[in-house]
């Protein structure tokens, strides 16, 4: 299904299926080479030019939204990527793993995992990168008795070996090997 104005999307050149909502297409065009630039500066550390480029731009989508927000996730700045967040016209899973990631990369494992708990539940829609990153944060946080209880909620069509493999390596971490 495509993607229309209405939805909040700019309808441009060419087409790119959001990995995290199957069925929804986001059009791109000749910003396509802006998002990977604010995408490849936000990787390098130049986190001043994704930005300027990102302000620079007359029409922003989800996909570019998305790419900044990458870009602060990758430097560490938390408060930006949540201003962004916050702001954001529109939102979809990925856009919301990518705020997950964030907060699981840059926040104190034990303090911060309540914030990025909250932020989980308030997702429209999980989807497996969800869960993963959710029971990755309970795990670092020592937390492996909420990691379990996320991991045996979690819909068994979105349960893959990356979630297993987190779980086993927390029962390692913490010494309950009787859980392996």
């Amino acid at each position: 299904m495509a993607a229309t104005l209405e939805d909040g999307f700019h309808l441009l050149d060419i087409k790119l299926v959001a990995e995290s909502d199957p069925g929804t297409i986001v059009e791109l065009g000749d910003l396509e080479t802006t998002y990977s630039k604010i995408t490849s500066h936000g990787r390098k550390g130049n986190i001043w030019e994704a930005k300027s480029l990102f302000h620079r731009m007359p029409e922003k989508s989800i996909v570019s939204y998305t790419a900044m927000l990458s870009a602060y996730a990758n430097n560490g700045q938390i408060a930006n990527a949540q201003q962004l967040f916050d702001e954001m016209p529109q939102r979809i899973v990925a856009t919301w793993n990518t705020m997950i990631t964030t907060y699981v990369k840059n926040m104190n494992r034990v303090e911060g995992v309540e914030e990025v708990f909250n932020l989980f539940l308030h997702m429209p829609v999980q989807n497996a990168v969800s869960y993963t990153a959710m029971m990755m944060d309970f795990v670092n946080a020592i937390r492996f008795d909420e990691a379990e209880k996320l991991y045996e909620g979690t819909p068994l069509e979105l349960r893959d070996p990356f979630c297993s493999n987190i779980l086993s390596n927390g029962c390692l971490k913490i010494g309950k090997l009787e859980n392996l």
